[in-house]
């Protein structure tokens, strides 16, 4: 297995998750708003 791929891999995982995050955390924050 490259190890290179492992990383890009792991890293698009965690940029996925921390784009969910946010999107989360605006969501909520427009709700609690309103």
């Amino acid at each position: 297995m490259n190890i290179t791929n492992f990383v890009r891999s792991q890293l698009k995982e965690h940029i996925r998750s921390d784009m969910l995050l946010e999107a989360q955390v605006t969501a909520n924050g427009t709700v609690r708003r309103h």
